[in-house]
């Protein structure tokens, strides 16, 4: 459980223009860091340094935005994708955000795994992405500064522009114990789970299809980005999702969608959001996977910051 690095960052941009964002702004990045990955991978945009040696110039766009499985994968071999290498910690809104001229403006982003050794090609990426023109408005920015937000609550800096990157900590996640009394979780934004074939609402919210997709998408993000495969016994963790019962839960629908260029068409990313109250103390082997669902989310949609979830006793 301790094996895979996941460390998460924060880049600061000061604004020159003002700025309309979208609701849903993990999107609006999303397609910009896309966009000029692909122009990387092309050839069109100059790479930062030399790359490690697992990745080569061409393959940036296709670990990031596709991540297919590897032909020799143990699992997954016949899906399209894989869990891509970063989620965006961004918030949704109900409507545009609309920024002053030189108010400050931050990306929260989380690498998994190997990914951190590409970090310095995903600044680049940004950079250039908010140079180009942020929103509607194709407002300018530049970066001021990227952090690296550590475990103790430190900020720790790791890049200006003019000066040489510093290497980021490899963090992997320090568990807590188990708590003793129930467990609360806040999805904070709009959660995105299929179960049995369909989208779970609030009426049919089932803790044991929320644990276990944090128990495929940890196990498949340590597979393919981290270490290798991970040590569980995956059916005993299933049969404790069962014993796990819903105290309480105040859930609700929330209505979503973001506009797809390559699509010309608006795409729903509904989802639930709200709070709901978890015994587990029939199944304390599960609360590593949901205290770490936090840092990797969970259902569809992370790399827009969806399915951000939050947990306390």
């Amino acid at each position: 459980m301790r094996g895979l690095p996941i460390n998460q960052y924060v880049l600061q941009f000061h604004l020159k223009d003002e700025c309309l964002l979208p609701p849903v702004p993990g999107s609006m990045w999303r397609g910009l860091l896309g966009r000029e990955l692909r122009l990387m991978s092309t050839g069109a945009r100059s790479v930062p340094g030399d790359l490690p040696p697992w990745i080569s110039r061409e393959q940036l766009y296709e670990y990031f935005m596709e991540t297919p499985p590897p032909p020799d994968a143990p699992a997954m071999r016949r899906y399209p994708h894989v869990p891509h290498p970063f989620a965006l910690a961004e918030p949704v809104h109900a409507q545009d955000v609309r920024l002053p001229a030189r108010a400050r403006l931050e990306l929260r982003l989380t690498l998994f795994g190997k990914a951190n050794e590409l970090l310095n090609v995903v600044i680049l990426a940004l950079v250039r992405a908010a140079a180009g023109g942020l929103g509607k408005w194709r407002a300018r920015a530049d970066l001021l500064q990227v952090v690296q937000l550590l475990p103790d609550g430190e900020r720790r800096h790791v890049f200006a522009p003019g000066e040489p990157m510093r290497q980021p900590r490899l963090v992997t996640p320090e568990i807590p114990s188990a708590p003793a009394t129930a467990v609360r979780v806040h999805l904070l934004t709009p959660l995105r789970l299929q179960h049995q074939g369909r989208l779970m609402k609030p009426a049919t919210f089932s803790p044991q299809a929320l644990l276990m997709n944090l128990v495929r998408r940890y196990s498949m993000l340590h597979l393919f980005h981290g270490p290798g495969a991970l040590q569980a016994d995956f059916r005993a963790l299933k049969l404790d999702s069962e014993k796990v019962r819903l105290v309480e839960a105040d859930l609700h629908w929330r209505q979503l969608s973001r506009y797809s260029a390559r699509q010309q068409r608006n795409v729903p990313l509904d989802g639930m959001v709200g709070t709901c109250t978890l015994d587990m103390s029939q199944a304390p082997d599960l609360w590593p996977y949901l205290w770490l669902g936090q840092l990797t989310h969970a259902g569809k949609g992370t790399v827009f910051g969806l399915g951000q979830l939050h947990v306390h006793a």
